[in-house]
Protein backbone atom coordinates (compact mmCIF):
# COMPACT_ATOMS: atom_id res chain seq x y z
CA UNK A 1 0.00 0.00 0.00
CA UNK A 2 1.34 3.52 -1.01
CA UNK A 3 2.43 6.09 1.39
CA UNK A 4 -0.68 8.62 1.94
CA UNK A 5 -0.01 11.75 0.04
CA UNK A 6 -0.43 14.79 2.30
CA UNK A 7 -3.23 17.11 1.10
CA UNK A 8 -3.01 20.88 0.59
CA UNK A 9 -5.36 21.76 3.79
CA UNK A 10 -3.08 19.38 5.97
CA UNK A 11 -0.24 20.95 4.64
CA UNK A 12 -1.67 24.50 5.74
CA UNK A 13 -3.06 23.69 8.91
CA UNK A 14 0.03 22.43 9.44
CA UNK A 15 2.70 25.13 8.28
CA UNK A 16 0.30 27.94 8.98
CA UNK A 17 -0.35 30.12 5.91
CA UNK A 18 2.31 31.77 4.34
CA UNK A 19 2.74 35.79 4.26
CA UNK A 20 2.39 37.33 1.09
CA UNK A 21 2.65 40.86 0.92
CA UNK A 22 2.54 43.23 -1.88
CA UNK A 23 5.76 45.30 -3.05
CA UNK A 24 6.88 47.13 -6.15
CA UNK A 25 10.18 45.75 -6.66
CA UNK A 26 8.55 42.28 -7.27
CA UNK A 27 8.01 42.82 -11.24
CA UNK A 28 9.58 45.43 -14.05
CA UNK A 29 7.57 48.09 -15.21
CA UNK A 30 5.44 48.46 -12.00
CA UNK A 31 5.81 52.26 -11.77
CA UNK A 32 5.13 52.65 -14.82
CA UNK A 33 1.88 51.11 -14.28
CA UNK A 34 1.37 53.33 -11.43
CA UNK A 35 1.60 56.69 -13.12
CA UNK A 36 -0.86 54.99 -16.06
CA UNK A 37 -3.17 54.55 -13.36
CA UNK A 38 -2.84 57.88 -11.78
CA UNK A 39 -3.54 59.07 -15.79
CA UNK A 40 -6.25 57.03 -16.27
CA UNK A 41 -7.77 58.66 -12.99
CA UNK A 42 -7.69 62.46 -13.95
CA UNK A 43 -8.87 61.34 -17.49
CA UNK A 44 -11.95 60.00 -15.61
CA UNK A 45 -11.98 63.34 -14.08
CA UNK A 46 -11.84 65.34 -16.78
CA UNK A 47 -14.68 63.08 -18.46
CA UNK A 48 -16.87 63.69 -14.90
CA UNK A 49 -16.13 67.37 -15.12
CA UNK A 50 -17.49 67.67 -18.85
CA UNK A 51 -20.39 65.72 -17.78
CA UNK A 52 -21.75 67.90 -14.89
CA UNK A 53 -20.96 70.86 -17.27
CA UNK A 54 -22.58 69.12 -20.14
CA UNK A 55 -26.23 68.09 -17.79
CA UNK A 56 -25.94 71.28 -15.96
CA UNK A 57 -26.22 73.00 -20.01
CA UNK A 58 -29.17 70.36 -20.64
CA UNK A 59 -30.77 70.63 -17.71
CA UNK A 60 -30.59 74.45 -17.83
CA UNK A 61 -31.51 74.68 -21.96
CA UNK A 62 -34.62 72.02 -21.39
CA UNK A 63 -36.02 73.72 -18.29
CA UNK A 64 -35.85 77.49 -19.90
CA UNK A 65 -37.93 75.64 -23.06
CA UNK A 66 -40.33 73.92 -21.12
CA UNK A 67 -39.23 70.12 -21.63
CA UNK A 68 -39.37 68.33 -18.47
CA UNK A 69 -37.83 65.21 -19.99
CA UNK A 70 -34.53 66.71 -21.41
CA UNK A 71 -34.74 68.70 -17.86
CA UNK A 72 -34.35 65.23 -15.96
CA UNK A 73 -32.07 64.07 -17.97
CA UNK A 74 -29.64 67.08 -17.79
CA UNK A 75 -30.13 66.13 -14.10
CA UNK A 76 -29.59 62.71 -13.96
CA UNK A 77 -26.25 63.12 -15.82
CA UNK A 78 -25.41 65.68 -13.66
CA UNK A 79 -25.58 63.14 -10.31
CA UNK A 80 -24.04 60.14 -12.39
CA UNK A 81 -21.00 62.26 -13.35
CA UNK A 82 -20.52 63.44 -9.56
CA UNK A 83 -21.23 60.03 -8.49
CA UNK A 84 -18.32 58.98 -11.11
CA UNK A 85 -15.84 61.42 -9.73
CA UNK A 86 -16.65 60.45 -6.21
CA UNK A 87 -16.08 56.68 -6.75
CA UNK A 88 -13.05 57.56 -8.78
CA UNK A 89 -12.09 59.37 -6.20
CA UNK A 90 -12.21 56.73 -3.32
CA UNK A 91 -10.75 54.64 -5.47
CA UNK A 92 -7.38 54.36 -3.75
CA UNK A 93 -8.78 54.80 -0.54
CA UNK A 94 -11.34 51.51 -1.27
CA UNK A 95 -8.65 49.57 -1.97
CA UNK A 96 -6.20 49.92 0.45
CA UNK A 97 -9.16 49.64 2.99
CA UNK A 98 -9.73 45.66 1.52
CA UNK A 99 -5.97 45.21 1.30
CA UNK A 100 -5.84 45.92 4.89
CA UNK A 101 -9.10 43.87 5.54
CA UNK A 102 -7.93 41.38 3.46
CA UNK A 103 -4.81 40.80 5.91
CA UNK A 104 -6.08 41.19 8.95
CA UNK A 105 -7.90 37.66 8.33
CA UNK A 106 -7.06 35.02 10.34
Amino acid sequence: MPAPVPSLAAAIVAEGVPKISPNSTGLPGVSTLVNMVGGLMTIGFVVCVAGVIGGGITSAVCAATNNPYGALAGKRAVAVSLLGALLTSAAWFLVNFFVEAGSNLR
